[in-house]
C-alpha cells in the first residue's frame, strides 16, 4: 500500500504540488515502521526522502530538517546519502545559511566520489 503514496507524491511535486506530495508521502510513510527501513528499504528511503524535499520547497524547514536526519542514519548506500546531502545543500541555500552550505556540499561530494 505504501508504494501506492510514493508515486503520486513524486507526480505532484514534479508538478509543484508540494501540499499534495506531503500528503501522499505522509500517507505511505504511516504505512510503514522502523523495521521497513531494514525489510522494505527502497520504498521507505524514497518516502522519507520525497517529503522531506516536498517540506522543504513548501518551506517547513523544520520538519524538512527533521525527515532529512531520518534519511541520513537510515541511508545505506554512498548515492542516497549523496541525495540527501544534496538535498541538505538546497536547505541551507534557502535559509540563507551559506557556513553550513560547505560541509553539506563537500559531503556530497564525497560520497558521489
Amino acid at each position: 500500500m505504501a508504494t501506492i503514496d510514493c508515486v503520486p507524491g513524486r507526480k505532484a511535486k514534479a508538478s509543484a504540488a508540494y501540499a499534495s506530495a506531503r500528503a501522499y508521502c505522509a500517507a505511505g510513510m504511516a504505512l510503514l515502521d522502523e523495521r521497513d527501513w531494514g525489510s522494505q528499504y527502497e520504498l521507505t528511503f524514497s518516502l522519507w526522502l520525497e517529503r522531506a524535499e516536498s517540506e522543504l520547497l513548501s518551506g517547513n524547514f523544520e520538519k524538512a530538517e527533521q525527515l532529512m536526519w531520518s534519511c541520513c542514519s537510515g541511508g545505506a548506500s554512498k548515492v542516497d546519502q549523496a541525495a540527501v546531502y544534496h538535498l541538505k545543500v538546497q536547505f541551507h541555500v534557502m535559509k540563507s545559511e551559506n557556513p553550513q552550505l560547505w560541509p553539506a556540499r563537500s559531503r556530497a561530494c564525497a560520497c558521489s566520489a
